[in-house]
């Protein structure tokens, strides 16, 4: 995560303090709420792909249906859940991506 003020570059930003290595969605999200309650404005930039590809839906069997997608990936990569990280389910730990 990075973030810039008017003329200044711009500066990474740190995860808090944890045994992670990496923001979890979560610890952004909270983050991003409370720089938004601030009153000074502010933009914020998500950098995300809108869509896997094609080939992805056709090789698993997937309806061209997001919320079926979202449903299906949650299975495979659970990080939705507490304590739940992609290296975790890459290793096999507590899931198969």
């Amino acid at each position: 995560m990075y973030s810039a003020h008017n003329e200044q570059p711009p500066i990474e930003v740190q995860p808090p303090p944890s045994p992670r290595k990496y923001w979890t969605r979560r610890g952004i999200a909270e983050w991003l709420r409370e720089q938004l309650s601030m009153p000074e404005p502010m933009i914020v930039g998500i950098d995300h792909a809108f869509s896997f590809p094609i080939q992805y839906f056709h090789r698993h069997g997937l309806p061209l249906d997001w919320p079926k997608f979202l449903e299906d990936f949650k299975t495979h990569w659970p990080t939705h859940e507490d304590h739940t990280y992609v290296d975790f389910i890459r290793d096999e730990l507590c899931a198969r991506g």
